[in-house]
């Protein structure tokens, strides 16, 4: 049964990822053309938002499976990934916190409510240990002061998820966008895929905002980090198969010497070797979805490094035996590149990925 309601949601996330996503869509982005809140809402409607909750929490019980559905559709149609940032990363910390406000939380995600992670440390490599906030306990109350940069999803969230230093170690609390201090400035990646910076000036927040602290807090941080990383490594790699597709196509129209150039046996090699990359990927992902140990997950780091180097290997081969059209802006294959380059640098790139697989297997 579930089988057959993942596909028949494949087929529905695609509609979605060709009517909002494309180039054109990226153009309209970069001339300051708002398309987020029409295709937020349409994800709400056909409730992606909840496809990985259970049902008793207002979800479609479909767990990362159904997330991963979305994400690869929506890949590759350079679409971003509200579904994974403003609503699977912070539900999946939200879960492993486990406690009852947790759940009303939750309810809010699957009803809509785009939620931004706050994890980000002023490092180059940050470690989710360390955040760029601080929360001082005072009383009721928590101080909260700092800013984070490029905050996927926040750039239009309803309510914050922040993870804060304090005197207790790592503290999750919740918080409004609309709350007194609190300042969110919208941001823009390379692949013009939205985020946004949050400041926190003295914010205070009362004792009921603290979702949960130290090794807990840690945990839920990780568990959000993982989740992202499965479904950005499943975007990336429909972002790959899109790359590949769009490549081939070209081989067979386009001609050199009275003949299709995808006759020519260096280019037929070439592409070989992206369909084994692509292949592999497909592989490590599907490893990750099968893992029943959920924190941590070690098929999260291979899959989102094999995916994302996969992608990378797709989109550059792409641009290369496009020739010259493949670096202008007319065309797509330019922006799966920007993409593969900007998924590969986010929540920890392929190096990084697999030195975290050895060590959760003690290599």
């Amino acid at each position: 049964m579930m089988r057959q309601e993942l596909t028949i949601l494949s087929s529905t996330a695609q509609v979605i990822a060709q009517r909002h996503g494309g180039a054109d869509a990226l153009r309209a982005r970069r001339r300051g053309e708002d398309r987020e809140t029409a295709l937020w809402q349409a994800c709400v409607e056909q409730g992606f938002c909840a496809a990985g909750l259970p049902e008793s929490l207002g979800g479609a019980g479909l767990g990362l499976a159904g997330v991963t559905t979305i994400a690869e559709a929506f890949g590759g149609a350079l679409l971003d990934l509200p579904v994974i940032t403003a609503a699977q990363m912070p539900a999946a910390a939200l879960q492993c916190a486990a406690t009852e406000r947790c759940d009303a939380l939750l309810r809010g995600l699957a009803a809509g409510r785009r939620t931004g992670l706050a994890w980000q440390a002023p490092v180059a490599f940050p470690n989710p240990a360390e955040p760029a906030i601080t929360a001082l306990k005072s009383g009721d109350y928590w101080c909260l002061d700092g800013v984070a940069d490029q905050v996927l999803g926040g750039d239009c969230a309803d309510q914050f998820l922040v993870a804060a230093s304090s005197d207790q170690g790592v503290a999750l609390l919740w918080l409004s966008a609309d709350h007194p201090g609190v300042t969110v400035t919208p941001q823009s990646l390379l692949d013009q895929r939205p985020c946004g910076r949050l400041s926190l000036h003295d914010a205070r927040l009362g004792s009921s905002a603290l979702i949960a602290v130290g090794a807990a807090a840690e945990a839920a941080i990780e568990a959000a980090l993982d989740s992202g990383r499965i479904g950005l490594a499943a975007a990336m790699l429909g972002g790959a198969r899109a790359a590949f597709a769009a490549t081939l196509e070209h081989l067979k129209t386009r001609q050199q010497f009275d003949r299709p150039i995808g006759s020519f046996q260096a280019l037929q090699h070439r592409c070989a070797r992206v369909y084994i990359a692509i292949e592999l990927a497909a592989a490590a992902l599907r490893s990750a979805l099968d893992e029943t140990d959920l924190a941590p997950r070690r098929g999260a780091a291979l899959a989102k490094a094999s995916c994302g180097e996969a992608y990378l290997l797709a989109a550059r081969e792409g641009v290369q035996m496009h020739g010259g059209i493949g670096v202008t802006d007319e065309h797509e294959i330019g922006f799966h590149l920007k993409a593969a380059q900007v998924g590969n640098t986010l929540l920890g790139s392929p190096a990084a990925m697999r030195r975290r697989w050895a060590e959760l297997g003690a290599y």
